[in-house]
């Protein structure tokens, strides 16, 4: 009846409640058995959520499956399982390829969910601000952070630095930790190396972003991710606000010149003193006898 009819009412049910039996599962589970769990069961339904989400045929359920894939996102980060969530962003990383996904709505919206969501927490406005378009728009005027992007300490960085610090970090205390940049760092590759001229350019500002809390980060991209970087990202000097302008001295009128003679000055001066000043000369006159010259 359903073929039929083409209610897709299975479908639509399976979708509804494939993330309450999912969470449900995730509730009863041991707290240890949690990275398993989403091993072993959230591929499959990332790639049946996935699959109708690349599917342009299928727009009608576009909005269920997002809501169904937050909805477990949520539930996974809730739990605070630092394994599960490095599990789960490998998943999303494979679903931000232009290989894997076609269409570009579905690759921007795993960017949504690991950015904007997943690493800062709902808690940046200036990330938020950057991920507010449609994706499928002709002029979404994102701004372009070339030269720098001013970052407001108390809003623009997440309330929860676990995560961000772990991207800007150099030294990492273990294994685990040193994946997850790895994972988000190669997702940021990705997006610099999209198709789509939006998600290229939202991810070299998110590169940028990055950069300026830690200048090597940049090579942690991949080899073409890190030269288009490059070429886009262009930082200003910094100025130091301790620098102080130096006024030029005004031009001093110039004295004029005095044509006297300076030895009849000197000798006013010493009128009637001895002649110290005079240099004597030897006025004596040495006579020899002449010589002829040897022939």
């Amino acid at each position: 009846e359903d073929y039929i009819y083409r209610d897709y009412a299975v479908r639509i049910k399976a979708i509804e409640q494939i993330s309450d039996v999912f969470i449900y599962c995730l509730n009863r589970v041991h707290f240890q058995d949690i990275p398993t769990l989403v091993d072993q069961s959230l591929p499959e339904i990332l790639d049946a959520l996935y699959k109708l989400m690349d599917d342009n045929r299928a727009r009608k359920f576009h909005d269920m499956c997002k809501q169904c894939i937050s909805k477990i996102i949520d539930a996974i980060m809730g739990k605070r399982s630092k394994e599960a969530t490095i599990g789960l962003c490998g998943y999303l990383n494979e679903k931000i390829n232009c290989e894997n996904i076609t269409q570009a709505h579905p690759r921007f919206f795993t960017a949504k969910q690991l950015f904007p969501m997943l690493l800062f927490g709902k808690s940046s406005q200036i990330i938020t601000k950057l991920f507010d378009i449609d994706i499928n728009g002709w002029n979404n005027k994102i701004p372009e952070w070339k030269q720098g992007v001013n970052i407001n300490e108390s809003t623009d960085l997440p309330q929860d630095r676990q995560w961000f610090n772990l991207m800007i970090a150099n030294n990492f205390n273990n294994n685990d930790d040193e994946t997850f940049k790895d994972i988000i760092t190669d997702c940021i590759s990705i997006m610099i190396l999209d198709p789509n001229p939006d998600m290229s350019l939202i991810g070299n500002n998110l590169a940028v972003f990055f950069s300026q809390h830690n200048n090597n980060f940049s090579n942690s991209l991949e080899t073409e991710a890190k030269y288009r970087l490059k070429k886009f990202y262009v930082p200003q000097p910094k100025q130091t606000s301790t620098a102080t302008t130096h006024q030029a001295e005004p031009l001093r009128p110039l004295k004029p010149v005095e044509n006297k003679n300076n030895y009849q000055k000197f000798k006013q001066q010493h009128a009637g003193e001895a002649d110290h000043y005079r240099i004597k000369q030897e006025t004596g006159v040495f006579i020899a006898a002449p010589t002829l010259p040897s022939i």
